[in-house]
């Protein structure tokens, strides 16, 4: 189904959404492979980190009286990026040679905007045609060591260390 109907009225007339559900599936782009194990890091090649991440979207609607006309609905979400305690002595490491993480969002013409964890990531707008396509993240290495030493040293029998 590529439009979801919101609303409709008495007399037969709906609002459609205009965020189609297929372009938020898929958007995230891979560019590794990623696992949900907590395994040794020995298998993976030396330039692979497995992370994982996880997209929680909300949709909300705002009625002002039975004029649907002013029907507002805005969509709202967040990403987890969780990473193997395994990885943690590798991303610490300023020695270890692993390049900037990075990770990037596709299909992004309808996101208005995004706040990412500024302490952890920087974030940069690709236009294509003319219109925003995609968002490219980069993890700044010091902010997420500081980040996963901290996380480590709170729990650190933990499988897994997250942030948003």
């Amino acid at each position: 189904m590529s439009t979801t109907t919101l609303f409709q009225d008495s007399n037969g007339s709906s609002t459609d959404s205009s965020f189609y559900r297929s372009d938020s599936i898929g958007s995230l782009a891979d560019s590794g492979a990623l696992s949900g194990s907590t395994s040794d890091l020995a298998g993976y090649p030396s330039d692979v980190i497995p992370i994982a991440m996880a997209i929680n979207e909300y949709a909300h609607a705002w009625f002002q009286g039975t004029d649907l006309s002013k029907l507002k609905v805005r969509a709202l979400g967040s990403v987890m990026i969780s990473f193997p305690a395994s990885s943690v002595a590798a991303l610490i490491d300023p020695s270890s040679g692993v390049e900037p993480l990075k990770f990037s969002l596709t299909k992004a013409s309808k996101v208005h905007a995004l706040i990412p964890n500024k302490q952890i990531l920087s974030a940069e707008a690709v236009s294509q045609f003319g219109s925003l396509e995609s968002h490219q993240f980069t993890f700044d290495q010091v902010g997420l060591a500081n980040h996963l030493k901290k996380e480590h040293e709170a729990k650190p029998s933990a499988p897994f260390y997250n942030f948003e």
